[in-house]
């Protein structure tokens, strides 16, 4: 049985199937080094495969291959390298057919060809299908055009382009799946061998503790200027610290993207790279962050009041479109019925963590 884990998003249901299937040889696969490290500290090492992604994936636009031809170049070169450097690998660690179980969606390049590499040596294909849809948008129509055609020579997937985030991607489709010949199944979920697996591993991290903070993920620098980053912020910690005791107050960083900005740094913290959703939403009341999938997950899958402060820091963009793009991704792939609120300025925010 072969797993392949490359997203936090997908770590419970890996973990289930572990569970369930902890008698009989496993490889997880993970181009994950955070998952990498939680998996290591569950399972045997002997069980799981870390491989490395390419630095630079493939070039996405007409401006980059002009601007930076060179450049570009040499990203197709190490991709095609890499390629090589996986299919040695699995040579080695893979005999025989096996069952190939996968739950891909978008910012997954490089794996969709992973996954569709094992044609030879699968048994059969499995899609683990835990999210209805992701919503994306369409790239701008000479990018789209070029990211495909690059795909088709370098991948040969049947992934297609798409914007999500406000970046460039690959994304999952049915003729992806067809062409696998991939049985699409509900993605599994047993918080009982979840947590019993995680309880034995990482005692006491959530005691007592009313708010989540998901801080990193590049938020800082990338979309907001650090310094007004850190001038906003502070003035949400400093709210919430008004309305509950520090010491009710965990920070959760990104677990690739680990950063402590301001004030974060004075909070009980989460270890990195353990991801937050192998831990039960059950003892928190309230889940706070910018932009993290965490917080469409926690939409779907708690019932704590989740609250984006995304629009807390309109204005701060290095770009104002991220903050649109931003929103119209997490509304778009939030549970209506436990929906991410959207304050759009402090007092908003107050009277959200203060209402019953």
């Amino acid at each position: 049985m072969i797993i392949f884990c490359c997203s936090n998003l997908t770590l419970p249901s890996t973990l289930t199937l572990v569970g369930e299937n902890k008698e009989k040889k496993f490889l997880v696969i993970t181009t994950n080094y955070s998952i990498y490290q939680v998996l290591i500290d569950i399972v045997d090492k002997n069980s799981v495969l870390y491989f490395a992604l390419p630095c630079v994936g493939l070039p996405n636009s007409l401006k980059i291959i002009l601007t930076k031809p060179l450049d570009s170049f040499k990203a197709i070169y190490n991709n095609l390298m890499y390629k090589r450097k996986f299919n040695a690998e699995i040579k080695k660690r893979i005999q025989k057919r096996s069952i190939v179980y996968f739950e891909l969606y978008v910012f997954c390049d490089f794996e969709f060809w992973m996954v569709a590499s094992l044609k030879k040596r699968s048994e059969k294909f499995i899609f683990l299908k835990n999210l209805k849809d992701v919503k994306t948008e369409p790239l701008k129509w000479i990018d789209e055009k070029i990211y495909s055609l690059l795909n088709k020579l370098v991948f040969r997937t049947k992934a297609e382009p798409c914007c999500a985030s406000g970046m460039s991607s690959l994304k999952l489709t049915d003729t992806y799946l067809n062409d696998l010949g991939a049985t699409s199944m509900d993605g599994h979920v047993d918080s009982e061998i979840v947590n019993s697996l995680v309880a034995d591993k990482f005692p006491g991290q959530i005691k007592n503790k009313d708010f989540v903070i998901l801080t990193g993920g590049r938020v800082s620098g990338m979309f907001v200027k650090t310094d007004l980053y850190k001038q906003i912020q502070d003035q949400i910690l400093i709210s919430i610290v008004s309305f509950v005791s520090k010491d009710k107050v965990v920070v959760k960083s990104h677990p690739v993207y680990e950063e402590y900005v301001g004030l974060e740094k004075e909070f009980d913290r989460i270890p990195a790279y353990l991801p937050f959703n192998i831990f039960s939403y059950d003892p928190y009341k309230y889940i706070v962050g910018v932009t993290s999938t965490v917080l469409i997950e926690a939409s779907h899958k708690s019932k704590c009041k989740i609250i984006s402060t995304l629009s807390l820091f309109k204005g701060s963009y290095l770009n104002e479109k991220f903050h649109d793009e931003l929103l119209y991704y997490l509304k778009a792939n939030m549970n209506q019925r436990n929906p991410i609120l959207f304050p759009k300025n402090l007092n908003e925010f107050n009277v959200l963590i203060r209402a019953v």
